[in-house]
């Protein structure tokens, strides 16, 4: 999948969608960098696609997934 040379790459910090896009959707990534301490992953597709991906990983079991790791982590560091 590619994208127009001249426009810029769509990009995410959300690392559980630029997980879900490099494992799920089986896109190589196409660059990062840092925000500060953020880390901003690039994919070469179009904008389009990257809210497609972002709705279709909303709507997914993964979401739900990541959401629940998350609470439960929280949990244990509540207990130490």
């Amino acid at each position: 999948m590619s994208t127009q040379t001249d426009a810029p790459l769509p990009d995410t910090a959300d690392i559980n969608l630029a997980t879900f896009i490099k494992v799920v959707k089986q896109i190589d990534t196409a660059g990062h960098y840092f925000k500060g301490n953020q880390l901003w992953v690039k994919y070469n597709i179009t904008e389009a696609q990257m809210s497609e991906f972002k709705e279709e990983y909303l709507n997914s079991v993964y979401a739900m997934y990541d959401a629940t790791k998350r609470n439960f982590l929280r949990l244990l560091k509540r207990a130490k």
